[in-house]
């Protein structure tokens, strides 16, 4: 905050205008509100002079001025001189001073608005660079953590998406359950050999978005395999977890229409396991879904006496869930 500059009797200006514009600008109408409360409070304890309340209207007058910049700016972000303008209109908070009486008659004044004035551009030319600047770096690294999390292929998270995903489920309290399923496309190889890779792609990104769309809001899809997908589901029981892994297979069980003369039709297998949230590593949770999993493709390899887990008749041979304590 700059030294307070008197401009008339107990009439003040510095910095907080400028400050409480941006704060408008950038942080909107909650950003603005709590700045402004701060800062009238701060400017009250100095005296409650009439020349404090008008200087109080300032402060309002430069908060509105940034709200009114930032929706003038919204529709176009990169406006040249736009930092210009923002201090050019935060200025305009300066006018309040006109309400004092008598302020008209010649005085110093006119020299330290001026000054203010030009401060107010100047610091919103460096302190609005130095914003876009920040924004720019955020934005990227953000595009950066993403991309390290997201299949290009089907726009899905990948291994460490779904990592950071289970990570976080695990905290959770008052869960009735988690549950990861591994869903795997049958004979998908079979695709690629006699469409070719192009159609198999294809497939594949088809096959995620009907995931994302059978899934529930909250669930988690992710690819983390060639031709193998994964969903977390959180806050379920066993019952759902059941009606979930049936609804995504009959889902992609669906005609993959390629083309006007071209559909492909697959089916899925679906290796499932259920947890109480905070007890497991993805590690574990995920080796006792690929184990359901095989079974779910392979009856024959359930180990004896385990036909009664399976969430669906053994002789489907579609769907396998275990649990884990």
């Amino acid at each position: 905050m700059l030294q307070p500059v008197f401009v008339y009797q107990d009439a003040i200006i510095d910095a907080r205008s400028l400050f409480i514009g941006f704060a408008g600008a950038f942080l909107g109408a909650e950003g603005a509100a709590v700045a402004l409360g701060v800062a009238i409070l701060g400017r009250l304890s100095i005296n409650h002079q009439f020349a404090a309340l008008i200087g109080v209207v300032g402060l309002i007058m430069a908060a509105g001025l940034g709200l009114v910049w930032a929706r003038l700016t919204a529709a176009r972000p990169g406006l040249p001189g736009r930092h210009l303008l923002l201090g050019v209109m935060i200025s305009g908070a300066l006018t309040a001073f006109l309400l004092l009486p008598g302020f008209g008659e010649p005085h110093d004044y006119a020299l330290k608005l001026s000054a203010m004035m030009t401060f107010n551009i100047i610091g919103s030319v460096v302190l609005g660079a130095f914003i876009d600047r920040e924004r720019q770096m955020a934005a990227a690294e953000a595009e950066a953590r993403l991309a390290a999390a997201t299949d290009p292929l089907t726009g899905l998270l990948n291994r460490r998406g779904l990592a950071r995903r289970f990570q976080a489920s695990e905290g959770a309290r008052g869960s009735k359950g988690s549950a990861l399923l591994l869903v795997d496309l049958d004979h998908f190889k079979a695709v690629n050999d006699t469409w070719g890779h192009g159609a198999g792609d294809a497939v594949l990104r088809l096959a995620g978005e009907r995931l994302q769309h059978a899934a529930r809001g909250q669930d988690t899809v992710s690819r983390v395999g060639g031709e193998e997908f994964a969903v977390l589901l959180t806050n379920v029981d066993t019952a759902e977890v059941r009606a979930t892994a049936e609804r995504l297979r009959a889902d992609l069980a669906a005609p993959c229409r390629l083309s006007d003369t071209c559909a492909i039709c697959i089916t899925a297998s679906v290796g499932a396991v259920c947890w109480q949230p905070g007890t497991q590593r993805l590690e574990i949770v995920s080796e006792a879904a690929d184990r359901a999993l095989y079974r779910a493709k392979k009856p024959w390899a359930r180990p004896r006496g385990d036909r009664g887990r399976a969430l669906i008749d053994p002789a489907k041979a579609r769907v396998d869930r275990a649990f884990l304590t």
